[in-house]
């Protein structure tokens, strides 16, 4: 019979492909003048894997004239996936704090954070691993991206992240400091006359003294005599070793 040639014909070939998304799907089934179609598990809105179900039965109107060769019920089963959303991030895409400001030593602990998500920012969780410092230096920091489960723990179920570990370099300067002014305790207003006693001449104050040592230098130089005449003498100003992690000199040095 034609009918049974067309019912051979009624496949479920046109189901939709999809993927995740915040809208529900429906999946389309083959329409047959004389069937209704009864679809279980044809619409989704989370990720998952679910099982479609397609009834057809012959239209009351139509029972008396027609019958299924098989059955008086015909069904089709389908399963069909939601993949979770991919979240795809690149470093490029986190504005770090010290791309608009400069760090320098200064006894306190810096902090280096993101200046937020560029996405994503209800569903995803921040955290850091080696963002703060004390001394100059070079740090190598990272942040770690989470998704937050909501109350019903579908957020990691609906979406996942393709990389959650950023690393960022990042460097805290040196303190400059000067040791300008530099007083001596000889100047334009000094004589010195000779008595047959050592004369000396000396550094007696400059700035930063705290951080900074004054060495005398001996060769090729002159900070003490006996005898008249005229002597060039010399200091040269050098950060202490405990401070030299942290501070730099700048300006005249010697």
């Amino acid at each position: 019979m034609w009918y049974q040639t067309l019912i051979s014909w009624l496949t479920l070939s046109d189901w939709l492909t999809t993927i995740f998304s915040s809208v529900v799907l429906i999946i389309h089934c083959l329409s047959w003048l004389n069937a209704v179609r009864i679809c279980e598990s044809c619409s989704a809105v989370n990720a998952g894997t679910y099982t479609a179900s397609v009834t057809i039965a012959i239209k009351d109107e139509y029972a008396q004239n027609y019958v299924f060769s098989d059955d008086s019920v015909l069904t089709y089963n389908l399963v069909w996936s939601i993949h979770p959303k991919a979240i795809t991030f690149t470093n490029s895409d986190f504005v770090w704090k010290d791309a608009s400001q400069d760090f320098v030593y200064t006894g306190s602990e810096i902090e280096n954070v993101i200046e937020g998500l560029p996405a994503y920012q209800d569903i995803i969780s921040v955290s850091y691993v080696n963002n703060a410092g004390v001394n100059a230096g070079n740090y190598e920091s990272a942040v770690i991206l989470t998704i937050i489960d909501d109350a019903e723990g579908l957020n990691r179920n609906n979406y996942y992240l393709v990389n959650d570990v950023f690393v960022h370099n990042w460097e805290i300067a040196k303190q400059q400091i000067s040791v300008s002014p530099v007083e001596w305790n000889y100047n334009s207003t000094t004589t010195y006359v000779e008595d047959g006693n050592e004369k000396e001449v000396h550094v007696i104050s400059y700035a930063n003294s705290t951080y900074v040592d004054c060495v005398v230098v001996d060769e090729g130089y002159v900070s003490k005599a006996t005898e008249a005449g005229e002597y060039q003498a010399k200091v040269e100003f050098i950060i202490k070793e405990v401070y030299a992690g942290n501070y730099e000199l700048i300006g005249k040095t010697s």
